[in-house]
């Protein structure tokens, strides 16, 4: 999945964690696309740090010094751990769990 910040810009995902994953503060992390109020396509990314004084105004210049986009809207969130399965693999849908409204989760968790 790629998310925007202009019309003709995009950014994937996993490059975007690739770049999270070179910065020497922080130990693990996991983005997710997002809808966003200004852009229609955001991410969030989901951080384990092993520097406690690392904050989200840290991340976010990171962010913008590695990739050179102004506009993009990254939310930050630190977490003890990414959720992995077996093979290693993130379980996104756990992450995407925390995300969605209660109702939301009800409704699909039903529909399943």
């Amino acid at each position: 999945m790629k998310v925007g910040f202009s019309e003709k810009k995009k950014i994937c995902l996993n490059e975007l964690e690739d770049v999270l994953l070179c910065h020497p503060s922080i130990a693990d992390a996991a983005v997710l696309g997002i809808e966003d109020e200004e852009s229609a396509h955001g991410a969030k990314a989901f951080i384990v740090h092993c520097d406690e004084t690392l904050t989200y105004d840290d991340v976010k210049r990171y962010i913008q010094g590695q990739l050179s986009y102004t506009r993009l809207n990254v939310e930050v969130e630190f977490i003890d751990t990414i959720p992995r399965g077996a093979d290693g693999r993130v379980l996104r849908y756990e992450l995407l769990k925390e995300e969605l409204p209660q109702e939301k989760q009800i409704t699909a968790t039903k529909a399943e």
